[in-house]
């Protein structure tokens, strides 16, 4: 699937694959981010300063576009997995739990990938696992909700839902499953979005909308973005 889309600048790019003589390993040949994750940038030198992080935020956004342009879902869209280059900018990586959408719009079968409980029929991360997600029924808009908490775990530090689901951690996938399809919450207090940027609290307001069909998309998150971004001459 990831040899099979069009070059982007916010995706890491495909070359290809080989083989390891000695194991038969598969290996893919990728474009190398010298930055590394997103992740250790923010926390070596947070406060970000707000441009930066707007910056980051739409480079994200619009490689996401690009993979819903293309019919295709991510599924593990989280900080680790966005990686940096010495020009600054930022390319979406990590492909392991990308789908197609069937004609629905929907992706029948998913498989926890991290922190995995044996058996549990889900891809992605637990914590930034959209309802619908742990329902089956993955869509592309299942990315823009974990877009948010990305971005609001990189500004605040908090992972999601460490602060809204009592006595249940990110890592006890099942618990949290359970919760985050049960339960009328959003993965983050209101006291916690009070402290991020006014164009991240509407874009939160937008991605935290339980209803799939009333979420945003990719391409509204851009406009809101756009809003804030400083006007160049």
């Amino acid at each position: 699937m990831w040899s099979m889309l069009p070059s982007h600048p916010h995706v890491i790019s495909f070359y290809g694959a080989c083989k390891e003589v000695e194991t038969n390993q598969l290996l893919l040949v990728l474009e190398y981010a010298s930055g590394g994750s997103i992740v250790s940038m923010y926390q070596d030198f947070r406060p970000i300063p707000d441009h930066l992080f707007l910056r980051h935020a739409k480079g994200v956004a619009l490689g996401l576009k690009h993979l819903h342009d293309h019919n295709v879902i991510h599924g593990d869209v989280k900080a680790e997995n966005v990686l940096t280059r010495t020009d600054g900018s930022v390319a979406i990586s990590d492909f392991g739990c990308s789908r197609l959408p069937t004609a629905n719009s929907v992706v029948p079968s998913f498989t926890v990938r991290a922190h995995e409980a044996e058996g549990a029929p889900l891809f992605g991360t637990a914590a930034y696992m959209a309802p619908e997600v742990i329902m089956n029924e993955s869509h592309c808009k299942s990315d823009v909700w974990a877009y948010a908490c990305m971005l609001i775990y990189l500004w605040t530090g908090a992972l999601p839902w460490s602060k809204v689901a009592d006595h249940i951690t990110c890592y006890d996938t099942i618990p949290l499953m359970f919760f985050i399809a049960n339960e009328e919450k959003i993965p983050f207090t209101e006291e916690e979005l009070e402290t991020v940027p006014r164009w991240l609290q509407k874009v939160a307001a937008r991605a935290f909308v339980r209803d799939v069909a009333n979420r945003c998309t990719m391409t509204e998150v851009l406009t809101l973005i756009a809003e804030y971004e400083p006007i160049t001459r």
